[in-house]
């Protein structure tokens, strides 16, 4: 722990840190489901996501306008992602994983 930090900062960020998690992960969760049943199509029925333009596709919609739509979701998680998740003490982003201390700032960021 950063010894520039009281005892309340340090509690409140971790209590503000408990939020950042749970909001990723529950706005994860569509992401998630939404890559498996690609992944899933893509395997068992390749046909749909074919990029032959005289094939309709899935719905009649192409497998080109499916994978950009994919590629779109894609893009917006990452910017989701990096927009919330941030030290709630220095607000900068915090990398991959989930950090018991804030690598920018040092803030303990979760119980020990």
């Amino acid at each position: 722990m950063n010894s520039n930090y009281s005892t309340q900062e340090v509690e409140e960020a971790i209590i503000a840190f408990k939020k950042i998690k749970r909001k990723q992960l529950l706005i994860s969760i569509p992401y998630i489901l939404l890559i498996l049943a690609f992944i899933v199509v893509r395997i068992f029925s390749p046909e749909l996501l074919s990029f032959n333009p005289f094939k309709e596709g899935y719905m009649g919609i192409s497998g080109r306008v499916i994978t950009r739509l994919f590629a779109g979701f894609m893009i917006s998680y990452v910017i989701f992602s990096r927009s919330f998740w941030k030290c709630p003490s220095c607000h900068r982003y915090l990398g991959k994983g989930t950090p018991k201390c804030c690598p920018n700032c040092g803030i303990r960021l979760q119980e020990k």
